[in-house]
């Protein structure tokens, strides 16, 4: 069992990711991580179809869009995303955003997502965006984090469950994980 959880960063984007709460410990609690979020940072609008996610601001202005909605989240305010609704989160300042997010139910896919996409950046394999160079790894950590993707980017989709699969079948989503996977101790670099 961990008896400290690790603090992840992406160096291209500034963010940085402490994992609070893990839902693979014993005690199977939901999905809890503290965001440090770069100034004008963010991520796309998308959906999760097994879990919820809450946002609650600890310092400076988090902006959530919501079902087409856009609140402005100050310092002890919290919004949550339900299964299916459309949302991102952004950081509309030219400050940083400190924040923590809950996933219930907790989901390990999510958690193996972050550090994998956190340690691809880490490693040089991603574009300025953060987002992965390998078309089957931005495949796979979509899948793990059961990011769903909408409007015209929604066609997509097949392709991306086809490139995940294919992946996953020949053993490259394990060795990612293997490299990656910053909450098994057994495998952290």
């Amino acid at each position: 069992m961990l008896t400290a959880y690790p603090t992840i960063e992406n160096p291209l984007i500034g963010d940085r990711v402490t994992f609070i709460q893990s839902c693979r410990s014993p005690e199977y609690l939901p999905t809890l991580v503290e965001v440090s979020l770069a100034p004008r940072g963010g991520n796309f609008l998308h959906y999760h179809q097994r879990f919820a996610e809450t946002f609650t601001v600890k310092r400076g202005q988090l902006s959530i869009e919501l079902d087409g909605r856009i609140t402005r989240l100050f310092p002890g305010e919290s919004a949550t995303a339900p299964v299916g609704s459309l949302h991102r989160f952004f950081n509309e300042t030219d400050r940083p955003v400190l924040f923590e997010v809950e996933l219930s139910p907790g989901s390990p896919g999510f958690e193996q997502a972050l550090c994998i996409g956190y340690g691809l950046a880490r490693d040089g394999h991603c574009f300025s965006s953060g987002i992965p160079k390998n078309p089957v790894h931005l495949a796979i950590v979509l899948d793990l984090s059961e990011s769903r993707l909408t409007g015209a980017a929604r066609m997509l989709s097949p392709v991306i469950s086809t490139l995940a699969r294919w992946g996953r079948q020949r053993g490259i989503e394990r060795a990612l994980l293997e490299r990656y996977d910053c909450l098994n101790p057994n495998r952290c670099k």
